[in-house]
């Protein structure tokens, strides 16, 4: 994401934290709004209009990212790809905090791509979700996010940085619990509403659990994301912002597929409830990565390494 590159270029140091605190923002908000939105206007004036409509938006998107006038700081890199690829996972390897938010990231990732591998099939197969509750579950925790960013400045000011990346990771984890209670014993229904056009929709206490549970998520991940991603940024020179970020998500989002993969399997050969509940404790002591390293102590963001 080109977007963390470029911000310390934009807002100084002491703004990072804000800075990535409203870009949360818009980005949760968009997440929230989009998909009812989505909705309306397909029902309005169809599938189709409404692709087009959205492909226009993004000259909209454009239009606005042109009125940037921060000047380039950074002259461009004469070395090879190959250069820069090494130089950027070398600043992310080598330095023990930047390791250590790579670690619990890509853990985190990797564990929680196992644990919705194995819990759809769980949850469809034995506990009977209709999509219409997995959208529910998903919409209303997702506006954990927004709690999240009200928090995550906060947090960083009264706690110090590292704490406040300590504290996220532990919350974001715990989230996960409530895939371990799930269970057909607590199918019964808490909630029944007749909808007009899609029939009888029914709550019972699993998705109020996992309602609960994505809420707690979001609000970890975003008070993570935030606090974290403005610790790079404040500790990587400008001229490397580019090649830290494009190492460090290569890094973390290179486990997804692996902990897709890796559900599958666990549930394939031991079953799914062993393979949430491996996913769920995994995902639950990612958070050592952060706080057996440096990154615990951090009160304020560092000075830029050399």
């Amino acid at each position: 994401m080109s977007y963390q590159a470029i911000l310390p270029s934009i807002v100084d140091r002491n703004q990072l934290v804000e800075g990535n605190r409203r870009l949360e923002a818009s980005r949760s908000t968009a997440q929230v709004v989009g998909p009812s939105i989505a909705g309306i206007v397909v029902q309005i004036i169809t599938a189709p209009l409404a692709i087009a409509f959205d492909a226009l938006s993004y000259f909209g998107s454009a239009s606005f990212l042109t009125r940037i006038r921060s000047e380039e700081t950074v002259q461009p890199s004469t070395r090879s790809v190959w250069h820069d690829l090494r130089e950027g996972l070398q600043v992310v390897l080598k330095d023990g905090r930047l390791r250590s938010i790579a670690g619990y990231t890509a853990t985190f990732n990797f564990f929680s791509n196992a644990l919705f591998a194995a819990a759809f099939l769980y949850l469809v197969q034995q506990l009977k979700f209709s999509p219409g509750l997995f959208g529910l579950i998903f919409s209303v925790g997702s506006t954990g996010a927004f709690v999240g960013i009200f928090l995550s400045s906060r947090l960083a000011k009264s706690l110090g940085v590292g704490p406040a990346i300590v504290l996220s990771s532990v919350i974001g984890g715990l989230g996960a619990t409530p895939y371990l209670i799930a269970s057909p014993s607590l199918s019964f229904s808490i909630l029944k509403v007749e909808l007009p056009f899609t029939g009888t929709f029914q709550l019972d206490m699993n998705g109020l659990l996992l309602m609960l549970g994505s809420f707690v998520t979001s609000i970890g991940v975003v008070v993570y994301n935030v606090n974290q991603v403005s610790l790079r940024q404040a500790m990587v020179p400008l001229r490397l912002q580019g090649r830290m970020n494009a190492s460090m998500r290569w890094i973390v989002w290179g486990t997804l597929p692996a902990g897709s993969f890796a559900g599958g399997i666990l549930g394939t050969i031991l079953g799914l409830r062993p393979a949430i509940a491996i996913a769920v404790v995994g995902g639950s002591l990612a958070f050592l990565w952060v706080l057996l390293s440096p990154v615990r102590s951090l009160k304020t963001v560092p000075e830029p390494m050399a």
